[in-house]
């Protein structure tokens, strides 16, 4: 619910249990609300989420800027900031303004195919080999009974092994990789307790390196 003092008519904060389980209902009050900009108390951020702001917001790099888009949502322990702080990467394309973010930008969609047929003629191969072995693999949903959870089972780890594709990563890196991804999305959005921001953020360290 609100918090303390809060005027939102829900809490976004994606550390609490309702967003966790069940976003869905969490934005379709948002979306059914007259208002279209919210303020969170939690996370301290202006809130949009109606399409046509959303895509002026993203088509204006003078007003709003892509600079904090992969920082932590909380306060991090000095340990955990300072692990982050010596990591010694460039600006993600997500993550970064003019003139990096067209530049990279450019590169990625040269690299890769960004059309319905170029996609479809060059991933679509990869993608339905890696749905049929998470389907027919052993343990895999088809050796399942009863309810399936398709969002653990498939929408999750198919992306990353799609990924690992494309660049070529080994097959028995993948385990690696998704422990990474884990655990910078933990470190991002889960508000960790202090004990565990250092250890994620040695392990982000590391995915970096």
């Amino acid at each position: 619910g609100p918090s303390q003092g809060s005027t939102n008519p829900v809490n976004l904060s994606p550390i609490l249990h309702q967003y966790r389980s069940n976003s869905a209902a969490v934005w379709r009050r948002l979306l059914d609300s007259p208002r279209p900009v919210w303020y969170d108390d939690d996370l301290k951020l202006w809130l949009i989420f109606r399409h046509a702001h959303v895509t002026e917001a993203l088509a204006d790099a003078t007003a709003f800027s892509n600079a904090a888009t992969l920082l932590p949502i909380y306060q991090m322990t000095p340990e955990a900031l300072g692990i982050v702080m010596d990591i010694d990467a460039p600006p993600t394309t997500a993550a970064a303004d003019a003139p990096t973010h067209p530049r990279t930008r450019a590169a990625l969609r040269a690299i890769f195919a960004n059309t319905p047929e170029r996609v479809n003629e060059r991933y679509g191969p990869i993608v339905r080999r890696r749905v049929n072995q998470l389907i027919d693999r052993p343990h895999g949903i088809a050796a399942r009974t009863g309810t399936i959870d398709l969002m653990s089972e498939l929408a999750v780890p198919l992306p990353l092994m799609v990924i690992c594709d494309l660049l070529g990563v080994p097959e028995d890196d993948i385990p690696q990789i998704q422990e990474w991804s884990d655990g910078q999305i933990a470190l991002v959005w889960g508000n960790p307790p202090p004990a565990e921001q250092g250890r994620l953020a040695t392990a982000l360290r590391g995915f970096w390196r």
